[in-house]
């Protein structure tokens, strides 16, 4: 049997990590309230720049278009799986580990594949893969630190220069799409060649004559 003395101390140890464990509580759910609000606010944003690029790819002239639209056969592809840095964040990870493999699988690629080629951005999707043997082109595990265009535009420069010289004639995004706190749905997004996102009955307004300043050309190119 314990003495007082003991139980006393049992008991202190106990509060004591009860504050700390609400302190940690209050910090995270501040956290995922600022993630959520930017999520949030750029959604529109998002939506709007997809329609924007339907139009533009729809209205530009076919030769120019057509390296970036073009389905050609598929000898090498890349897949971008979007990850976290961190763990203690329930199966959020493993959602997206489970959506690229599912994604392999139905498109006819073994795992690995030689044909499959994957750029991990997360420590987790790093670690996952290189276990796994996958081909790794490069890491951005340290992305989400810093989501600023600065930090982002070189890697989708280098994505698009890799498909424009065959590098690769498939790019395909994994990420949780974001819904509420509770619940992210897995994507697998087609990057290039470019696919219409936007459904067949509001297609119209791709064709729309809208002023582009700059051009089209330079919007594409961009």
């Amino acid at each position: 049997m314990p003495n007082i003395k003991e139980v006393v101390s049992r008991i202190q140890s106990v509060t004591a990590t009860q504050q700390i464990t609400k302190a940690m509580k209050m910090v995270a759910a501040a956290r995922l309230n600022k993630v959520q609000q930017q999520v949030l606010t750029m959604r529109p944003y998002a939506a709007k720049l997809s329609a924007i690029l339907d139009n533009v790819t729809a209205s530009t002239s076919k030769h120019f278009a057509q390296q970036y639209v073009e389905d050609r056969p598929v000898a090498k592809c890349l897949l971008v799986v979007m990850s976290s840095d961190r763990g203690l964040c329930g199966s959020s990870n493993a959602n997206v580990f489970k959506k690229a493999l599912s994604y392999l699988q139905q498109a006819g690629y073994t795992t690995p594949s030689p044909q499959v080629d994957l750029l991990p951005i997360g420590k987790k999707a790093q670690a996952f893969f290189a276990k796994r043997n996958f081909q790794l082109v490069d890491d951005h595990v340290a992305l989400s630190h810093h989501l600023s265009f600065e930090h982002v535009g070189p890697v989708a420069a280098t994505l698009t220069a890799a498909f424009l010289q065959r590098t690769y004639d498939r790019i395909v995004i994994v990420y949780n799409a974001f819904h509420s706190a509770a619940a992210q749905l897995p994507q697998a997004l087609q990057w290039l060649p470019i696919v219409s996102t936007r459904p067949q009955a509001s297609h119209t307004d791709a064709t729309k004559d809208y002023i582009n300043e700059p051009t089209r050309a330079d919007l594409l190119e961009a």
